[in-house]
């Protein structure tokens, strides 16, 4: 419980802000890059070669780059509070920065949802066997909400939402250039 509290209140607007201007730095491994693009397949019914498939492996693999780096500061948080520093102050800031090298300098993926994403469990959001195009906005909607959903976020937190908007907003604009 405290560790949702935790995250949702103080990691999960960071991590709306990091969907919102993604990072290149962190890159999505091998396994999360094949359960995004089963996501865009199986959850979104689009395909690949399209341009809007691109858009949604793009928008999700930002949302699970943000995920992962969401993980590496709730554990740095934790263990520079268990060592007894203080927040706000320098040396909490000097610990979780040492901390977030840490885990990265490992090579290992943190525990959270985005180091258990498996493309075999991907599974379609509805019953409607119509493609993307085919569905209502109603629909297309839903099944973006699948998606951010099937990352591992927790609907009607900031995170979601944002993955949600950004992964609409990115099929739009691939579909309407122009505006």
């Amino acid at each position: 419980m405290f560790r949702k509290l935790l995250f949702t209140g103080v990691f999960a607007p960071l991590l709306a802000a990091c969907a919102a201007f993604p990072s290149a730095a962190q890159e999505v491994t091998p396994q999360q890059n094949a359960a995004i693009e089963a996501t865009c397949t199986k959850v979104m019914r689009l395909h690949k070669g399209q341009s809007e498939f691109e858009a949604c492996v793009s928008s999700l693999s930002d949302s699970v780059a943000s995920l992962v780096s969401a993980d590496y500061a709730f554990n740095a948080y934790q263990a520079c509070g268990a060592q007894g520093l203080k927040r706000e102050t320098s040396e909490f800031s000097r610990c979780v920065l040492n901390q977030e090298d840490k885990q990265k300098d490992a090579g290992r993926l943190p525990a959270g949802s985005a180091a258990k994403l498996n493309a075999a469990y991907i599974v379609p959001a509805d019953s409607d066997p119509d493609d993307y195009f085919e569905t209502s906005n109603k629909m297309r909607h839903r099944r973006e909400q699948y998606a951010c959903g099937g990352l591992g976020l927790e609907p009607d937190t900031s995170a979601f939402v944002a993955c949600v908007n950004n992964l609409d907003m990115n099929i739009f604009t691939t579909e309407h250039p122009n505006g």
